[in-house]
C-alpha cells in the first residue's frame, strides 16, 4: 500500500467518479481504476458501490477517508514543517560563555531586541561540545598575525576556527592609600607577600592571573575571592589587599579609593578568543552574531558602549 495511493483513493471518494478523479490527478482513468481495484485487494474489502454510472463510498471506505485524511494531512504539511524546524534550528545560537562574559550577555540583549527570530542557548561549561560558538581567554601569546586572526585546527578532532576578538592589558588595583598607588609602575614580584583578591577559583581569569604570578616567580596569597568585580573592587578600596583589573571587560574602576598600577614585569595580558565548532562559521546567523560582538567589541574599546561591562 502506498502513500500515493492512499491521495488517489481520497480523490476519488471525493468526486465519487473516477472520471474526474483522474482529471484532477492528470492520469489516465485506467490507471486510476486499477490502482483502486489494487487497494481495495489489499484492504480485502469493498471501498465503493457501483450505483449507476456512478459510484459512492461503502462503509469500508467511508471508515478509510476518516482514518486516513488526518494521516495524510501530515505527511503533506511534513516538508514544510522540517524545513521548518532546520530553519529554527540554524536560528539558535549555542554559545559557550568562559571570558568577557558582560560583554556577550549584554550583547545577546541588544541583539535579539533587533533580530527577535534570533534564540540563544547559553552555557558556561568546560567541555564546548555542542556549541557554536565558544568565548574563552588566554595569555597573550606571541604568533603571527594570520595565525592570532584565524588560526584553524584540526587532525582527526572536531574541526574549530579560532578568532581574537580582543587583547587587553592588566593592571594591578590597589587602595588610594597603599606605597604603590603613586607608583608610575610596579613589578609584579614586588608584591610577592601581599594578600590578593580576585574572582573564584571557578572563573577562568582566576587561573590566568595566577599565572601572571607564577611567571614572577610566586603563587599568590589569595586571601578573599569573589563572584563579581564589583565586590573585588570595594574590597580592595576596603585596604584589605591587591588584585588585577583587565583595562577593557571590567571597564574603569568607580572608586575613588582604588588606583590601577601598571605592570612592567612580567607583561600581563591576556587575548579574548572566539572559537567556531561545527563548520558553525558556515551558518550567516551565527556569523552574523559574531560580527555584532566584534563591534560591540570595537565601541568598548572607545567606551561608546551603551552598558557598562562588569565581568570576566
Amino acid at each position: 500500500m502506498l502513500l500515493l495511493q492512499l491521495k488517489y483513493f481520497l480523490a476519488v471518494a471525493k468526486y465519487e467518479h473516477i472520471t474526474k478523479a483522474a482529471e484532477q490527478l492528470h492520469i489516465a482513468q485506467p490507471s486510476l481504476s486499477q490502482s483502486m481495484r489494487r487497494l481495495e485487494k489489499e484492504l480485502g474489502v469493498s471501498l465503493f458501490e457501483h450505483r449507476s454510472r456512478n459510484i459512492v463510498l461503502s462503509e469500508a471506505g467511508r471508515q478509510l477517508v476518516e482514518i486516513i485524511t488526518p494521516v495524510i494531512e501530515i505527511m503533506d504539511s511534513l516538508p514544510g514543517r522540517l524545513k521548518e524546524t532546520q530553519e529554527r534550528h540554524k536560528k539558535t545560537i549555542h554559545l559557550n560563555i568562559r571570558a568577557a562574559a558582560s560583554i556577550i550577555t549584554n550583547g545577546i540583549i541588544s541583539y535579539k531586541m533587533e533580530h527577535p527570530d534570533i534564540n540563544f542557548q547559553v552555557s558556561q561549561k568546560e567541555d564546548p561540545s555542542g556549541c557554536d560558538l565558544c568565548i574563552t581567554s588566554q595569555i597573550s601569546q606571541k604568533r603571527h598575525k594570520s595565525e592570532q586572526e584565524n588560526a584553524a585546527f584540526g587532525e582527526g578532532k572536531e574541526e574549530r576556527i579560532v578568532k581574537k576578538i580582543l587583547e587587553e592589558t592588566f593592571y594591578l588595583a590597589v587602595p588610594a592609600s597603599s606605597d604603590y598607588a603613586s607608583r608610575p609602575y610596579i613589578n609584579l614580584e614586588e608584591t610577592a607577600k601581599e594578600g590578593y583578591i580576585g574572582m573564584n577559583n571557578s572563573k577562568l581569569i582566576r587561573a590566568i592571573c595566577e599565572q601572571f604570578c607564577m611567571g614572577a616567580g610566586f603563587s599568590p596569597q589569595i586571601i578573599f575571592e569573589s563572584d563579581v568585580p564589583t565586590a573585588v573592587e570595594n574590597l580592595i578600596g576596603a585596604g584589605l589587599g591587591v588584585g588585577f583589573w583587565p583595562e577593557y571587560t571590567w571597564g574603569p574602576v568607580t572608586a575613588s579609593n582604588v588606583v590601577l598600577v601598571p605592570i612592567k614585569h612580567p607583561i600581563c595580558r591576556r587575548e579574548v578568543l572566539v572559537t567556531f565548532y561545527n563548520h558553525s562559521e558556515e551558518n550567516p546567523y551565527v556569523m552574523d552574531f559574531y560580527k555584532y560582538i566584534v563591534s560591540c567589541v570595537k565601541k568598548m574599546k572607545k567606551g561608546e558602549l551603551p552598558w557598562q561591562t562588569a565581568e570576566v
